[in-house]
């Protein structure tokens, strides 16, 4: 037996939204990456994914905040009030298996890693006594808090990033929050000469013990610049740790000083930056990516979001920019609001080659995960309205769909798909690949949003958490489109499926129903030139449906 579509009813709007939903798919770059399920949860309040992990079997974890109560369609929910982070397990076809809370923990960003065992360790921040500190904490593969380690200073300190290694030591990155914080962890901030660190490094051994710590990025904060906080880490298999994030100079990492300006710009100029630290935490390199303008009217920004390390030790990076942006000796402008930068670096530190994505509006790359041993990689982020892509041009179904695009390891792209719907927006965060090669994006999604005078989505309040499988067709005709399609037609909810499929339609009170719980459909289906067709009552599909095909 096999489980080709599994569509949540709900009413009518979310009908209308599941049909578009479903059906979401970008143009077909090569061979098509294609929507296999997607589930959507939460609860009256903010809730997000922030990050996804796959473990060895082929199961992704989510995790993300929330606020009060979550309900991922399992007949598992949380009830409680104020924030707090979540993990949870589903299997490779949508279904929940666990979830877990931690209390307490803020929803600014955070980040996830699992180890070859199927243990959890994710990072964020932390409020425990009316002030954030940042904190990391391991969970084993059945969602049990293993430990919790919070890291405190006297000011505010959140924790950007976690990277594992093959011992199952953890490293987490994040922010100080100067000049409020002036000794973080038991180590002054503030240096002889008045300068100030900015960032910090801490390792954990497997039973959460802190086994190092030091701080890194020494800027001049106080006087208005100078600062550089680390976004995300990733180790190599030597045991470098590689950092990325956003500065603005001039910001020392070591020896080694980013400026931050550009002598054709006529102001201070934020961007981007790479650092790579040895296994002994020396700082061997430092490039700055840094944005600029012509103009003082013209705001410019740059921000290196995520970062992983391929099987040769290049270093892949991807963030945004405005309005244009110095990577290297590569010169990217952009479209208008924000821009997506995607570049490689050599394990040197050379760049080797630096590409833009975009549009007039706010387009940012967000998280990128390694495909193959021949540095093929994919990339997840979100886009507005129109926008090109390397290989395709591109216009969003809502206000803001997400994508996930696919590129080789000279940034020649591949596939490409999104998820979108309208008056949607729609945020990627993270992304992962199962051991099938299946991908698998986190992320979230606003109902009716509400743009500032920038585009910006303001109406914020009300994120839903977005979970998605995509797979790779095999070029089998019938495969492309064994989907199950949802629409509203005359008032009344339309199921589609394929003829050449075949199958029985099924329907459930739950997702996680066993294999009883899931009845036929008592329907005829119409026959059309193509596809078989069962015409239902929304006023009675408070259900899921499923296409089950048997062979």
């Amino acid at each position: 037996m096999q489980i080709v579509r599994t569509l949540k009813t709900k009413d009518l709007n979310r009908l209308l939204l599941a049909g578009m939903l479903f059906s979401a798919a970008g143009p077909v770059i090569g061979q098509t990456l294609r929507l296999d399920w997607t589930l959507v949860g939460g609860g009256p309040r903010l809730d997000m994914a922030m990050s996804v992990a796959v473990d060895s079997g082929g199961n992704p974890v989510v995790f993300g905040g929330i606020v009060g109560t979550i309900d991922l369609s399992s007949g598992q929910t949380f009830v409680g009030q104020g924030p707090g982070a979540f993990l949870a397990k589903l299997t490779n076809s949508g279904t929940v298996t666990w979830l877990s809370r931690l209390s307490g923990a803020g929803l600014l960003r955070g980040d996830m890693r699992m180890d070859g065992q199927g243990n959890t360790y994710v990072c964020g921040s932390i409020d425990p006594a009316g002030k954030f500190d940042a904190y990391a904490a391991k969970f084993n593969s059945l969602g049990e808090l293993l430990w919790l380690q919070e890291l405190s200073g006297d000011g505010a300190e959140t924790a950007f990033s976690v990277a594992v290694d093959s011992s199952g030591n953890c490293y987490v990155t994040g922010q100080l929050s100067t000049p409020l914080t002036t000794v973080f962890e038991g180590i002054p901030v503030a240096t002889a000469n008045g300068r100030r660190y900015t960032g910090f490094l801490v390792k954990f051994g497997p039973d959460g013990t802190k086994l190092r710590k030091r701080l890194i990025a020494l800027g001049e904060p106080d006087n208005g610049g100078g600062y550089a906080w680390p976004r995300a880490s990733a180790l190599d298999q030597q045991g470098n740790l590689y950092l990325a994030g956003d500065f603005f100079g001039p910001v020392s990492f070591d020896s080694i000083t980013l400026d931050g300006i550009l002598p054709s710009a006529l102001s201070y100029n934020e961007g981007g930056f790479v650092a790579k630290l040895d296994a002994n935490w020396n700082v061997t390199w430092a490039k700055a990516a840094e944005a600029f303008t012509d103009s003082d009217a013209t705001p410019s920004f740059a921000m290196f979001r995520d970062i992983k390390i391929d099987a040769d030790g290049n270093c892949l990076i991807t963030g945004s920019f405005e309005p244009r942006l110095i990577v290297g000796t590569n010169e990217l402008a952009g479209n208008g609001g924000w821009d997506i930068v995607i570049a490689r670096y050599s394990a040197t530190g050379d760049i080797l080659w630096a590409k833009s994505a975009g549009g007039p509006s706010i387009d940012s790359g967000e998280r990128l995960v390694i495909l193959s041993d021949s540095g093929d990689f994919a990339l997840a982020g979100y886009f507005q309205g129109a926008a090109s892509f390397p290989g395709t041009n591109i216009t969003s179904q809502g206000v803001q769909d997400l994508f996930v695009a696919s590129y080789d390891h000279n940034g020649e792209p591949l596939r490409f798909s999104t998820i979108g719907a309208n008056a949607m927006a729609y945020f990627g965060a993270g992304i992962d690949r199962g051991p099938d090669g299946a991908v698998y994006v986190a992320g979230s999604r606003i109902r009716n949003p509400q743009q500032n005078d920038r585009g910006f989505v303001d109406n914020q309040d009300d994120l839903d958490i977005v979970v998605a499988k995509l797979v790779f067709d095999t070029g089998d005709p019938n495969a492309a489109s064994a989907r199950l399609l949802l629409s509203i037609e005359a008032g009344q909810l339309v199921l589609s499926w394929p003829k050449t499929l075949g199958g029985v339609l099924e329907s459930a009170a739950a997702l996680g129903a066993d294999p009883a719980g899931w009845k036929a459909v008592e329907a005829t289906p119409d026959a059309g030139p193509t596809h078989k067709m069962v015409r239902v009552n929304p006023a009675s599909a408070t259900a899921f449906f499923r296409l089950r095909s048997v062979q």
